[in-house]
């Protein structure tokens, strides 16, 4: 998993609407449109009514606009034919990045090691572009069969620094472990509930009915809905603590069995069952 450094910050404005006309055919009104959206664009900070110097911006897209993630997409498109030159798998989701491969057996885990390697010549092409390859951030996440003893690998090198195998990694806000087992992402998803359910316990007291349904379904349903069908089919008692100790014993004990209980344990959550 390929992290970025500020990724949609060091987007160069001059390469982009290059790539956007040689790669993508953009011209006549349509490039000159971009080129309006993209150049004399400024920036500067205001602090209790004292503002910065202007700054002017050859750089960046405006992160969180449907536009600028485009734009973003577009300029790193390319990335994906170094890797198809190695032969790897990748997903890209933003600025999210993961290469992957599937092997049997150990005998070709150091050829994929390698092809691995040879494809981290990426990070040429990033400082190319101007863009920062967080390889500190980088994980390396071996998934094998729970029945099997995982493959031996002592690092993969990536740039100057070496990455070691992770027992569990975060890919958009979901916990992977090497057995795909979800144990990790549910043990977070749990304290997660938990703190904000111990919160909300404090606080109750003040709200209305109504206010402690919004409160509810904004910090601890959310929680527990986000991408909750990849729990689909897992062992009932690893699914059971979604229910058992956060709609049980938190909503039961530690808010003294008072109406909040009633309230709470009869707000949807979603069901992995």
């Amino acid at each position: 998993m390929l992290d970025l450094s500020a990724a949609f910050d060091t987007v160069n404005h001059e390469v982009l609407l290059s790539r956007l006309s040689t790669h993508y055919g953009l011209c006549g009104s349509v490039l000159k449109w971009f080129t309006s959206y993209l150049t004399n664009r400024t920036q500067y900070m205001d602090i209790n009514g004292t503002p910065s110097t202007i700054r002017h911006l050859g750089v960046g897209v405006p992160q969180g606009s449907v536009l600028g993630l485009l734009l973003y997409v577009l300029y790193t498109s390319t990335v994906a034919d170094i890797i198809r030159c190695h032969n790897l798998n990748f997903h890209f989701y933003a600025d999210d990045s993961q290469l992957f491969l599937s092997f049997k057996g150990a005998d070709r885990l150091f050829e994929s090691k390698l092809q691995f390697e040879a494809c981290i010549n990426i990070c040429q092409w990033m400082a190319f572009n101007e863009l920062k390859l967080n390889q500190d951030k980088t994980e390396l996440l071996i998934i094998h069969s729970r029945y099997c003893f995982c493959p031996s690998l002592s690092c993969l090198r990536v740039g100057d620094v070496e990455v070691v195998p992770v027992k569990a990694a975060s890919n958009l806000g979901v916990v992977f472990d090497d057995t795909i087992s979800f144990k990790s992402h549910i043990t977070d998803v749990c304290k997660s509930s938990f703190y904000h359910l111990r919160n909300i316990s404090r606080i109750r007291k003040y709200l209305t009915r109504e206010a402690t349904e919004m409160v509810v379904h904004a910090f601890v349903t959310s929680t527990l809905d986000y991408s909750n069908s990849l729990l689909y089919g897992l062992p009932k008692f690893l699914t059971d603590c979604f229910h058992d100790p956060i709609m049980q014993h938190v909503l039961g004990g530690s808010l003294h069995k008072n109406n909040t209980s009633c309230l709470l344990l009869g707000l949807y959550h979603a069901s992995v069952n």
